[in-house]
């Protein structure tokens, strides 16, 4: 099982901001990867909340079911 994490990190500032999937764990990496494809394209829509530019990363930390 995998949490999908991703970074959205500020250009010319250290500041980042870390998002955590809240819809559970991800039985696969690749689902993983699928959710953290989705939760970018929504936290992009957002142009108001995360002005560019910036850099986006995301992570799949191995995790447990409890």
């Amino acid at each position: 099982m995998y949490l999908t994490m991703v970074m959205v990190c500020f250009l010319g500032t250290s500041e980042c901001v870390r998002f955590e999937d809240t819809t559970g764990l991800k039985k696969t990496e690749e689902d993983c990867y699928e959710r953290a494809v989705e939760m970018i394209a929504n936290i992009q829509s957002i142009p108001q909340y995360i002005p560019p530019p910036y850099t986006v990363s995301y992570k799949c930390a191995a995790g447990d079911a409890t």
